[in-house]
């Protein structure tokens, strides 16, 4: 089986505007399938796929700021409360840039069975942020909205 046998769906998506999800939470494991660096070789092959880095590359996101993508903030953002506090957290999200930032759930989640919860703590996490109102709301829906709209046209 070719080793890239996945290069003709990201071909299709890339030619036809299609975003593509990459699931990018990190762990111990000794192939890290999906590290932001691994993230980095499929775009280097596909330059023009609109790409969301799911869970903003885990706690690998120094690497993962680097790649040209959209980045949803789901499942990591109280992780990194819990290992960096609300500050370092805060100063890590404006590493990228806010219009490639957006909210998601991760369902299901492990954190909470309630998805008011998930909301409630987000929410809440992003208001003790240095974010101004305009930033918030794109975070929130409107950075998804635009790219959902641009790849609708």
């Amino acid at each position: 089986m070719d080793k890239y046998n996945y290069d003709a769906v990201l071909a299709f998506a890339e030619q036809s505007g299609i975003p593509v999800a990459f699931h990018s939470y990190p762990n111990r494991l000794k192939k890290n399938v999906c590290a932001p660096n691994r993230i980095a070789h499929v775009l280097d092959r596909h330059p023009d796929l609109i790409a969301i880095v799911s869970h903003l590359g885990g706690f690998q996101w120094k690497d993962a700021v680097k790649l040209n993508a959209y980045f949803d903030i789901s499942a990591i953002l109280p992780d990194y409360v819990l290992k960096y506090g609300i500050e370092k957290c805060s100063r890590i999200l404006r590493n990228f840039p806010v219009d490639r930032l957006f909210f998601a759930t991760d369902w299901p989640c492990s954190r909470s069975c309630r998805t008011e919860e998930i909301y409630e703590r987000y929410f809440d996490i992003l208001d003790q942020m240095d974010f101004t109102e305009t930033e918030a709301e794109q975070i929130a829906f409107g950075n998804i909205a635009a790219l959902l709209w641009k790849t609708e046209q």
